[in-house]
Parts: structure tokens; sequence; C-alpha cells
């Protein structure tokens, strides 16, 4: 039950290339729930989530970046939320973005 409007990045920084760009601002974003992070001392620590992340009843818009961004995480739900008008900064992208990510349940 949470609103979540006009949040920006105006601060670009280099992604996978030589031109710095803009490439957050979403109304929401879950990243990395599983995933393998290298320590300092050079060892390596598996993190993965098992229990489930709700997303539900919420209205995100007029954001810069996407209403939802979710990126390298499983077992999401997201129900009954209102993503609207978001990319306003941000161009090439959609309002609801889901990549590399298993078992999500979307209900409206």
């Amino acid at each position: 039950n949470n609103i979540s409007y006009a949040n920006r990045n105006y601060i670009p920084f280099l992604f996978f290339s030589s031109t710095p760009r803009i490439t957050d601002g979403h109304g929401i974003i879950v990243d990395t729930n599983k995933e393998s992070i290298k320590l300092v001392d050079g060892n390596r620590v598996t993190v993965n989530y098992t229990g489930r992340t709700l997303i539900a009843n919420n209205v995100f818009y007029l954001n810069g970046g996407r209403g939802f961004n979710l990126y390298k995480s499983n077992h999401i739900d997201l129900i009954n939320n209102i993503t609207y008008r978001n990319a306003e900064t941000l161009s090439r992208i959609t309002e609801i973005m889901i990549g590399i990510a298993m078992i999500i349940i979307i209900k409206n």
C-alpha cells in the first residue's frame, strides 16, 4: 500500500560501455537475490534467498526508470500493483522488466 513516484537518477555512470548513461530511477527494484559474490579476500560466496518477495497493492508512476525492475532474482509475487507513465528519463525501456529471474507471479 505504497506510492512511489518521481524517482530520478541524474548522475550517469559507466555501464558496459565507455559512454556514461543513466540506468536507474525505478519505482521499485529487486536486484540480485541469487548471486555468486566475490569477496575482497578472493573467495566467492553464493547468496540464494529461498523465500518469496511480495510486492502488493502499490502505485508506481512518473519515475525516471521502470515501474518494476526485477533482475537476477527469483520467487517474486507482484500482486495488485499499478504502474504507469514511468520511463520518464530513460529511453528504450518498459514499464516492467524481468531479467534473469524465475518463478515470478504477476496478478492484478
